[in-house]
């Protein structure tokens, strides 16, 4: 789990939130909208105060500090409710590994920077921290989000939020990765500024986008949405401490690139980049593209793997497998095409057909390469001519950098699931 720079809210904030939650995104013209907590004490013994997806459990665990103290006695109270996904999920093992990491993290944090600073006088209440959680999923994408308020006298409580979202495949996923954006900063943080600006005596006067970027928790202050991206900035980093956890809502035809809405539509786009990146590093192993519709048997095998990998989340068990009919009409989807059968050595490792089947088992690390999208063009004949930077390393990795540059070529097709298949690829 990356670092976690917030966690706590009331539960006036926590009843707004939710699957499916936050406000109509076709209602008005502003697509960001800020919401402002209220600072209540959150109930005793609470789980999750929300409606979470189907065979989703909740443990409610109270620890006492020190241990073998009695409640009534303790220095510190730690209560916290906490999530087990069921085995209708194909990762549970794994999504519920990730989230583990967050509970040990929250009790370590807890037992080290809390409990030292407890010293209530006799009389006065224990000091506590109480956590809350909220499961949604949305958009191909589960989120967990914990919802923490802390205090050490009555009446003056601090709030934190903290998120930990994941792919269905149970691996956490950084705000640069759900947006497919390589340097998500600036980015997100100009939409916030655009929102402060709508109401700016609620605000800081002195904000500025450095200060917003700094302010923003790319893997742990952040859901996703239906409609596009939940940002949770900590208590006083844009406003009085006093106004709580400040939320901004942003759609995704506001994180786009520029191209979006005039080339190609946001929806399609998403399918598009998702799937190129996919190709993209197929390609990147050699460097290599094609022409005229029909990639050559090593990228149109490699593409498949991560398609298959990334699509039917059988990456967390390690291997998967699917007909070789839905394998096929995958490929055809894409490319418009026939499979044009495994690579020679392919059977060798990772992937092969058995008994109507084609069986995968999982790399250790999938092909790190994606798309920097950088331009676009639309042709009269319905032709999409996609630019960028091919880019070593997944969006949002902080160790990603140049490798070459690249053109992707897409032509119309109603068939497909994208509306449109790949039809040349130039890396140059």
């Amino acid at each position: 789990m990356k670092k976690i720079i917030a966690l706590l809210l009331p539960v006036a904030l926590l009843l707004s939130f939710g699957c499916n939650r936050g406000g109509d995104p076709n209602a008005g013209e502003v697509s960001i909208i800020p919401t402002r907590p209220v600072a209540t004490p959150m109930p005793e013994n609470s789980q999750s105060m929300l409606n979470s997806p189907e065979n989703i459990s909740f443990t409610s665990t109270k620890l006492v500090f020190p241990e073998d103290a009695d409640e009534s006695e303790a220095d510190y109270i730690l209560d916290y409710s906490f999530p087990v996904f069921g085995s209708s999920y194909e990762a549970c093992d794994n999504i519920n590994a990730t989230l583990e990491m967050y509970r040990d993290e929250l009790i370590q944090r807890v037992s080290l920077e809390r409990v030292p600073l407890a010293d209530a006088a006799e009389g006065e209440m224990t000091p506590y921290t109480r956590v809350v959680c909220d499961i949604s999923i949305s958009s191909g994408c589960i989120n967990a989000v914990f919802f923490e308020e802390y205090a050490y006298v009555a009446e003056r409580t601090g709030h934190i939020v903290t998120s930990v979202v994941m792919d269905m495949g149970g691996n956490e996923r950084s705000l640069g990765y759900v947006l497919g954006e390589y340097m998500p900063d600036a980015l997100v943080a100009q939409q916030v500024l655009n929102a402060i600006s709508l109401s700016p005596d609620e605000y800081y006067e002195d904000l500025d986008l450095d200060g917003v970027a700094w302010s923003l928790d790319l893997y742990n202050g952040f859901s996703v949405l239906p409609y596009g991206i939940r940002l949770y900035m900590p208590e006083g980093s844009v406003a009085a401490p006093e106004k709580g956890v400040m939320t901004f809502d942003v759609e995704w035809r506001d994180l786009a690139p520029y191209f979006v809405g005039d080339v190609v539509s946001t929806d399609t786009f998403k399918l598009i980049k998702t799937a190129a990146n996919d190709l993209a590093a197929a390609c990147a192993a050699g460097f290599s593209g094609f022409e005229g519709g029909m990639p050559d048997s090593y990228i149109a095998t490699e593409f498949m793997i991560s398609t298959l990998l990334r699509t039917e989340y059988g990456r967390a068990a390690g291997s998967l497998e699917v007909s070789e009919s839905r394998f096929n009409e995958l490929f055809e989807g894409y490319f418009g095409c026939a499979f044009p059968g495994l690579y020679p050595t392919a059977d060798e490792g990772r992937i092969r057909f058995e008994n109507g089947s084609c069986k995968i088992t999982a790399p250790v690390e999938l092909n790190r390469y994606g798309v920097d999208f950088d331009g676009a063009e639309l042709a009269d004949d319905g032709t999409l001519v996609f630019t960028g930077a091919l880019m070593y390393g997944f969006p949002g990795d902080a160790d990603s950098s140049f490798a070459a540059g690249i053109k992707i070529t897409l032509t119309p097709n109603e068939d497909a699931p994208m509306g449109y298949v790949f039809t040349a690829v130039s890396v140059f």
